[in-house]
């Protein structure tokens, strides 16, 4: 994923759409803005903006706004102010009185103090801010909850601000569960019959802790209209709580009545959650439905890297054993809010038939939770994309010496034609082998002899797979899940678009269900 989790390539990308009509996105608003106000501050605000106000409180001192949006994610404009705020609101495509500032920006013209703001050389910004955390393309970036975007000539055309965030570069040792002893969640029939949806695959998260190049990619995918926004809309979409666009947020608007949430060790490609991370999202107050039921449950995961294989290549036992008992701990004392265990083999840069992380499948089997894993391509620099490391079927040994541990196939080997047909054919061959369909509408990049192709933008997967899946007699075996929240309406969207071709491709209602949200039931709570 996540990052998929993390693409903002549609980021606002209808939003765009209908909010840009000139033709350079970073042309000013107003031919001659009037003064927005007196100061700059990064990670608060400039002038009369602040990051958290809500509407209600600046509608009387900006006037009225030019609002577009979509999915939560709204844009006041005043142009005579030279002055865009990014909302995130409780209305569709407009303001509400309650909608929240992620960031706020002002263009040359603008009489502002303090820095950065429109006007300052390059070196002006960096002696009065310091060295950026991120320069990507022509827009710098500091951690302190600034940016500034930059001119040919080096001179700041455009400056924001948001909420600061901490890059960070350093894992934790992982240590065991902290919370109060639970019992593992029953979950009757009943229960089960009044929920519509379950979004099985969902990756909360932090900016900073995403590798820096990594944030390129992500930044340089979106439209040049919002690159400069991207750390603040970023770290909304990733918060579990934040008002209208964080994760739950999202899966309110899509429909989705529960969540699973992940804990991520993939430092090296996509960033990391830690299963202590988690751990407190899950503990939360606020992770409740009116039913009772969690919002959210969890899968942990592990840390490969940072000394689990010593500069020899073999295991040091000593790590592997603090770790594996780390992860086992979850399931010992919070089997109620983690339900399983997730593995990214590409991102993690292990095989799927190393014999040195296989201890982990024993600490699925001692508390009888399944395990997901990430199988197929991985768009991020770092992975590691050969077919060892996503190929399903480098599975099969594995699965076959571990019966009563249900494995889940994450993405159904997307990307590789080859891979895809193996996912198929280990969930038709094999009782405890699952699929899960997030993240398919891509194209196929690498064709069943191994060879790379062009990419069809207009041939993506998820229509065969579906297909396939309802042809093999595998609907059974199916969960649903996105790989999001990765931008404001990823969640309703890949919602509507699945449960739309299911019916095409001749699914009966009862079949839809299932795959919606009965089948996750079966699988983590053993309900029919």
């Amino acid at each position: 994923m996540r990052l998929s989790p993390l693409l903002l390539s549609v980021l606002i990308g209808a939003q765009h759409a209908v909010a840009c009509s000139s033709s350079d996105p970073a042309a000013p608003p107003g031919d001659a803005p009037a003064p927005a106000s007196s100061q700059v501050i990064p990670g608060v605000g400039l002038g009369e903006v602040r990051v958290g106000d809500t509407w209600a409180a600046l509608r009387g001192k900006l006037g009225a706004a030019t609002e577009v949006g979509l999915n939560g994610l709204v844009f006041g404009r005043f142009p005579d102010r030279g002055l865009e705020v990014v909302f995130a609101s409780g209305n569709d495509d407009t303001l509400s009185d309650d909608a929240v500032v992620l960031a706020a920006s002002v263009r040359a013209g603008v009489e502002l103090s303090g820095a950065p703001r429109p006007g300052m050389t390059r070196a002006g910004l960096i002696a009065a801010l310091g060295e950026p955390t991120d320069e990507i393309g022509q827009i710098l970036y500091w951690a302190s909850g600034a940016s500034a975007r930059l001119g040919d000539d080096g001179v700041a055309l455009q400056v924001a601000v948001f909420a600061k965030y901490v890059p960070e570069t350093a894992v934790a040792e992982m240590t065991a569960s902290k919370g109060a002893i639970a019992a593992p969640r029953t979950i009757g029939a009943a229960a089960v019959a009044k929920v519509a949806a379950v979004d099985m695959h969902l990756h909360p998260g932090s900016y900073g802790r995403i590798p820096a190049a990594t944030r390129k990619m992500i930044v340089s995918a979106i439209p040049p209209f919002t690159q400069i926004y991207a750390p603040g809309a970023l770290a909304a979409a990733l918060d579990p709580w934040a008002p209208f666009v964080g994760v739950r947020a999202q899966t309110r608007l899509a429909g989705v009545d529960h969540a699973v949430l992940f804990a991520v060790y993939t430092q090296r490609t996509t960033g990391w959650f830690s299963n202590e991370d988690l751990e407190a999202v899950l503990a939360d107050p606020r992770n409740v439905t009116e039913g009772g039921l969690p919002w959210a449950f969890g899968l942990a995961s592990i840390d490969f890297f940072d000394g689990f294989v010593r500069p020899d290549g073999t295991v040091d036992p000593a790590i592997a054993k603090s770790r594996l008992d780390a992860l086992s701990s979850y399931f010992e004392r919070r089997r109620d809010l983690f339900i399983g265990i997730k593995l990214a083999h590409p991102h993690q840069h292990v095989a799927f038939d190393d014999a040195r992380f296989l201890g982990v499948y024993d600490v699925a089997a001692k508390h009888g939770v399944p395990v997901y894993l990430h199988t197929g391509f991985s768009p991020f620099e770092g992975a590691k994309n050969e077919r060892a490391y996503y190929d399903p079927d480098g599975l099969r040994n594995t699965i076959e010496n571990q019966p009563k541990v249900r494995f889940i196939l994450g993405h159904v080997g997307q990307g590789d034609a080859l891979a895809v047909e193996h996912a198929l054919k280990l969930a038709a061959d094999l009782p405890n082998v699952f699929l899960e369909i997030s993240a398919l509408n891509r194209p196929i990049l690498r064709d069943e002899d191994g060879k790379d192709v062009a990419p069809d933008k207009d041939a993506p997967q998820y229509p065969w797979v579906l297909e396939q899946i309802k042809k093999r007699g595998l609907v059974d075996k199916t969960i649903f899940g996105t790989d999001g929240p990765q931008y404001a309406g990823m969640v309703r969207g890949y919602v509507a678009l699945i449960t739309k071709t299911m019916r095409e491709k001749g699914f009966t209602d009862d079949e839809i269900a299932k795959v919606m949200s009965r089948n996750f039931f079966a699988v983590f709570f053993g309900t029919a």
